[in-house]
């Protein structure tokens, strides 16, 4: 490096600096990522909105974001994980899946309102009815992820992390969607508007 920037050691060091300190792109990747995060649930609950065209249940479903997302960070903080880069791509990549069983859950209550059922047997029934297939979807997805969580050595340190956000992400969507949302629906969702929409 000397014959190339000469002898000046201001020179060398800033280049060294340049060339070796990486914060600042680390912390640019870190905000572009944690920007996007906020960029797609907000793209999720306009979608959300958009397809379902009600107020108190889109609302329903839009409040089930936050609460996985805080569901997952506490179990980030149980596990020792901490909020990098691949722990927050995994946000941004299943920010979208969040809303998927409190969609399923929430329009089959529907469907069972609208046939003239109370809200609480339709809450009921209605979540019995699609809890097999909320389960085994949420765990066929999870079972794509349980390699990652077992690899072992450097690789184990980088896909570890992002194997188990992305399972908490899922176990809390799924919990959420069985329990907060039919509770919601009950009483939050008032009977008169769910059978105007239909």
């Amino acid at each position: 490096m000397p014959e190339l920037y000469g002898d000046n050691p201001f020179t060398l060091c800033a280049v060294r600096h340049f060339l070796e300190d990486q914060a600042e792109i680390i912390g640019l990747a870190y905000r572009n990522m944690r920007n996007n995060l906020l960029v797609g649930a907000l793209l999720a609950i306009i979608a959300v909105v958009w397809v379902l065209g009600r107020n108190r249940t889109s609302l329903v479903i839009a409040a089930s974001f936050p609460l996985v997302v805080l569901a997952t960070f506490a179990a980030m903080g149980v596990f020792d994980l901490g909020m990098n880069l691949m722990t927050l791509a995994v946000l941004t990549v299943a920010i979208g899946l969040i809303d998927d069983d409190a969609v399923v859950v929430m329009e089959n209550i529907d469907r069972h309102r609208a046939m003239g059922k109370t809200p609480q047997h339709a809450a009921l029934d209605g979540t019995r009815e699609v809890l097999a297939a909320d389960v085994a979807g949420t765990l066929t997805v999870l079972a794509a992820f349980v390699p990652l969580v077992l690899v072992t050595g450097l690789a184990g340190r980088l896909f570890q992390p992002f194997g188990l956000t992305f399972g908490f992400i899922l176990l809390f969507s799924l919990l959420v969607s069985l329990t907060l949302i039919p509770l919601a629906s009950v009483y939050w969702v008032p009977h008169k508007q769910s059978d105007a929409q239909r």
